[in-house]
This record gives C-alpha cells, sequence and structure tokens, in this order.
C-alpha cells in the first residue's frame, strides 16, 4: 500500500514538472504571435487614415490568422493539461469507427482540396465496433489529418484506412508529404518537438497535436507507431480494442455464416 502511495507522489510529482515545463515553453511562444498582432492592430488603429482599403484588409487578414494561432495554441494548451490529468476519465462507448472516419474526411475535404491534395478512405464493410470516447477519438482523427495536410505539398495524397485484426481495428492515415527523418521519429510524440530538416509549412502548427494525440491512444489502451521516410512520406499507424462479443453472439455468427 506505502509502495503504491509512493509510486502515485512520484508521479504526480512527475507531472507537476512536466507541465510546469510546457507552460514555460507555450508562454514563450506566445509572445511572437501576441507582438505580432498587437502591432498590426496598432497600426490600423493610429493610421486607419493614411491605409488604403487593400492595405486595411491584408492587416487585418494578418490580425486574424495570429488570433487564430494564439486559440489554437491556448486550446491546445489546455487540452493537453486535461488529458494528462491523473484521473482522466473517458466515456467510452461502442463506437463505428467507419463512420466517424468517413465523417471526419468529409470535414477536411474542402481544407485539402484547398492545397490540392487528394483526401481518400478505404475501409473493411465488416469492420467491428471499437471501444472508444467519441469525441477524442474525433480529435485524435483531427490532428492526424491536419498534420498531414500541414506536410503534404500540392497534387499530394492522404489515405485513410480502417481494417480489421484480431483483437483491434488498424486505422492508418498515410501521407505523401515530408517525410520524417529517421532520427526525430522516436521524439515526434514529445510536447512542442519540432523537426528541423524538413521545410517549416506556411501554416503551421503548435507543436502539441502529436502529443494529445498519443495520450488519447494511451487513454483507449490502444497504441500509436509510425513509419517514415524523408521525401516519400509518412505513415501513423493507431490499434483500438475492438468490442468484445460474448461467446453466444459469436457461435450465432458462425452458425448463420
Amino acid at each position: 500500500m506505502i509502495a503504491h502511495y509512493q509510486m502515485q507522489m512520484a508521479h504526480i510529482v512527475e507531472m507537476d514538472e512536466t507541465r510546469r515545463k510546457l507552460i514555460a515553453q507555450v508562454s514563450h511562444d506566445l509572445r511572437t504571435p501576441l507582438a505580432s498582432l498587437r502591432g498590426y492592430l496598432e497600426t490600423l488603429s493610429m493610421k486607419d487614415r493614411m491605409l488604403s482599403p487593400d492595405d486595411r484588409r491584408t492587416y487585418l487578414k494578418i490580425a486574424l490568422k495570429q488570433s487564430d494561432h494564439l486559440a489554437r495554441l491556448i486550446g491546445d494548451l489546455f487540452e493537453l493539461v486535461k488529458l494528462e490529468e491523473i484521473d482522466t476519465q473517458i466515456a467510452a462507448e461502442p463506437l463505428h469507427l467507419c463512420e466517424l472516419v468517413q465523417d471526419v474526411i468529409q470535414k477536411f475535404n474542402l481544407m485539402a482540396q484547398q492545397r490540392d491534395i487528394l483526401l481518400v478512405g478505404s475501409f473493411n464493410p465488416e469492420t467491428r465496433l471499437v471501444i472508444g470516447d467519441v469525441a477524442l477519438v474525433e480529435r485524435l482523427l483531427d490532428n492526424l489529418l491536419e498534420n498531414s495536410i500541414r506536410y503534404t505539398a500540392p497534387r499530394g495524397m492522404i489515405t485513410v484506412t480502417v481494417t480489421n485484426e484480431p483483437d483491434h481495428a488498424r486505422l492508418e492515415v498515410a501521407d505523401t508529404g515530408a517525410g520524417i527523418p529517421a532520427e526525430d521519429i522516436p521524439f515526434i510524440f514529445e510536447r512542442r518537438y519540432r523537426v528541423d530538416k524538413i521545410p517549416r509549412p506556411a501554416f503551421g502548427g503548435v507543436g502539441l497535436g502529436l502529443a494529445i494525440a498519443k495520450r488519447i491512444v494511451e487513454l483507449h489502451h490502444g497504441q500509436i507507431s509510425v513509419c517514415s521516410e524523408v521525401g516519400i512520406g509518412t505513415c501513423f499507424s493507431i490499434k483500438l480494442p475492438l468490442v468484445v462479443q460474448p461467446t453466444s453472439s459469436l457461435r450465432h455468427a458462425e452458425a448463420s455464416s
């Protein structure tokens, strides 16, 4: 019992230290978009009569972009902190993974089309239900697709695949993007980790998306892995546990087939 409490306390101390470092890193990253946002708004306020309509639209567009970046950074930070609480509980229930994936693909189709990227899905029609929290699995898919679109060049392709395996469903998000150097792969799920040897996308993320994705998979008692090759593309692979069918149901299914 004492050993159990000591382990819990050690975990709490470690999480607290990690959270402090994360907040310090994010606070540093907040300064640049905040300064940019303030600069453009001050210019609009002080020189409004001197600016042309085109200049006003340009400044407002940049200010809005920086505002969106700040909102995403803060939102991701709160999301990760919430997910890493020691007593985090998920609303697990039987989930039609293929249906959810189709919905998410439809949501991202416009973003992909705007960047001339082909986004397609490939599903096994007999894929069984998985145990999952609908909102969190959707967030997992959102993060992986945003990441793939961000690092895939125009005329590239992203494929989302769902297949059955004996005790789990396998979800894969594969792209023909920039790829990840082999030496960086062990660290890409760490908070705020960035790969410096590949081109930075024009619409950059905030460096927490893959850390959030990994934590969501852990909360579902699943597994996430990645394989990648620079200049060829990247494939994220996720395993999620299937709904366990009662023996009687399995026998009935076998008898009906």
